[in-house]
C-alpha cells in the first residue's frame, strides 16, 4: 500500500523547475500574465502526471494535436 502511496505522489510531484521556468516563460506573453499561468501550471500538475505532460509537450513540439492534453489545459486555466 505505502509503495502504490508513493506512486501516486510521484505521479503528480511537481515538475522540474526549468520545466516550470520553461512554460511560464512560453505561456505569458505579458507580465501581467504570470501569475494567471503559474495558476494554469499548478493545476495541471495536480491534474497530469509528469510523464504525460513530456509526451504532450513532445508531440506539440513536432506540429502534432494532443486534444486530451488541450483539454487539460483548459480545465486548468479555469481553476
Amino acid at each position: 500500500m505505502l509503495i502504490l502511496a508513493a506512486l501516486i505522489g510521484l505521479a503528480h510531484a511537481d515538475y522540474p523547475p526549468e520545466v516550470r521556468n520553461e512554460f511560464i516563460v512560453g505561456c505569458a506573453q505579458s507580465p501581467d500574465l504570470q501569475g494567471h499561468c503559474e495558476c494554469t501550471l499548478d493545476a495541471l500538475q495536480k491534474e497530469v502526471p509528469y510523464s504525460r505532460y513530456l509526451e504532450a509537450d513532445t508531440t506539440i513540439r513536432a506540429g502534432g494535436v494532443d486534444v486530451e492534453f488541450q483539454q487539460a489545459m483548459v480545465k486548468s486555466s479555469a481553476s
